[in-house]
């Protein structure tokens, strides 16, 4: 019989739609949201701010591929050039003098080419990733029923914690609605790739996304509309996720809360939220890379 996992691995190995993230759901599914949902124009303003960023970005990585291409062509024909006159027009007078020459040429192409692969121009692009902070009303401890809770539970609703918890819970499940939109994008460009993630606030949650270009999109001709399009793919998944958050809420019903109030708390009153958080960063990170 196979053994039951924690909780805690259930709810970072199972996708949001598929996990009872009760209290906090999509609010046209609770009985008395604590909050509708948010004004769909900051979210596309927000959209919008980015696609012109990621643009000028785009262009700014072709100007310096083209530069550093047209340098290093040059300065490769110009060392390849002087080695072919040498060697073609040299004396025996001359020999050891060219076979320095040669010496040193290769050195310069050798560390041009070293130079070229550590310091070739990448498209650096940051993006600030944040969904809407919900804060929880305080009061609905005395909706929860004390007879069906455990140690850890009662300590909470003892000292007044439930909001505290509740908060905690919902930050998690925006992070994990991220973490879930970005699961199966990134393994699927091939340009770009997630260098950086970075969780600012945990409440709200404030994440800084670090995008760089690879090698492949540096040396590959004309792929400037490629590399457009997988950072737009990525922006619009980012929408979605935001989109989808922005659609949450907490359930306020006082009845939902004395059914379900206990078992829930029971649930996630011993989950190390933070631990919880750094894993679904360790999770995009991975994917990412």
């Amino acid at each position: 019989m196979a053994t039951q996992k924690p909780s805690d691995e259930l709810f970072l190995e199972m996708p949001v739609n598929d996990y009872n993230s009760w209290p906090y759901r999509p609010s046209d599914i609770l009985k008395i949201p604590n909050q509708e949902p948010g004004p769909v124009k900051e979210i596309t303003n927000w959209y919008e701010r980015e696609l012109e960023l990621s643009d000028n970005f785009l262009k700014d990585f072709i100007s310096k591929k083209l530069a550093v291409i047209s340098w290093l062509i040059a300065a490769l024909i110009g060392i390849i050039g002087n080695l072919a006159v040498s060697i073609l027009f040299a004396t025996e007078f001359f020999l050891m003098r060219n076979i320095a020459l040669f010496s040193l040429s290769i050195i310069i192409l050798i560390v041009l080419i070293v130079a070229f692969f550590n310091y070739y121009p990448k498209l650096n692009y940051t993006i600030k990733y944040f969904s809407d902070y919900l804060d929880f009303p305080s009061g609905y401890e005395q909706y929860v029923t004390k007879s069906q809770l455990n140690v850890y539970s009662n300590f909470i609703i003892q000292y007044n914690n439930l909001p505290l918890i509740v908060n905690d819970y919902g930050s998690l499940v925006r992070m994990k609605i991220l973490c879930d939109h970005l699961r199966d994008k990134l393994t699927n460009y091939k340009y770009i790739h997630i260098s950086d993630v970075t969780l600012i606030d945990k409440y709200l949650p404030l994440i800084i996304i670090s995008i760089s270009t690879n090698f492949e999109a540096f040396i590959t001709p004309k792929n400037e509309n490629k590399i457009r399009d997988e950072l737009h793919d990525l922006l619009h998944t980012l929408l979605q996720s935001k989109t989808l958050c922005n659609a949450m809420a907490f359930e306020t019903d006082k009845e939902e809360w004395h059914k379900h109030g206990s078992s829930f708390l029971n649930v996630v009153s011993n989950w190390d939220f933070d631990k919880m958080r750094t894993e679904i960063i360790k999770k995009i990170r991975t994917r990412a890379t």
